[in-house]
C-alpha cells in the first residue's frame, strides 16, 4: 500500500479516514491483489459509492470499474465530467 500512497507519510496512513483516497488510488494504480484487499477491507458497497462519485478516473479505470461492478460509464461522475469538459472545448 505505501507505493500507492507515495505522497503520504506511512505513519500517518489512516485507512478509515482516508478511505476515498485509498480506494481511488487502488482503482487507478493497484494490482489485482490490491483490488482484492480493497474489496475485502471496505466492501463492494463502499467501493462502488466512492468510484461512482470520484471526480477523476482514467479511461482504463472507468472501464475496469464498469466491468467489475456491472455499471454503465454514464453512472460515473468522472465520465460525466469528462463529457462536459469535451463538450465545452468542442463547442
Amino acid at each position: 500500500m505505501p507505493t500507492l500512497l507515495w505522497d503520504v507519510a506511512p505513519e500517518s496512513i489512516d485507512p478509515l479516514a482516508m478511505y476515498s483516497t485509498i480506494i481511488e488510488r487502488v482503482i487507478q494504480r493497484g494490482s489485482s491483489d490490491d483490488w482484492a484487499a480493497m474489496l475485502s477491507y471496505y466492501g463492494r458497497a463502499v467501493v462502488q459509492q466512492v468510484v461512482t462519485s470520484a471526480p477523476y478516473l482514467s479511461d482504463a479505470a472507468i472501464a475496469a470499474v464498469c466491468q467489475a461492478f456491472g455499471l454503465d460509464k454514464s453512472q460515473l461522475r468522472s465520465f460525466q465530467r469528462k463529457q462536459s469538459i469535451l463538450q465545452t472545448f468542442n463547442s
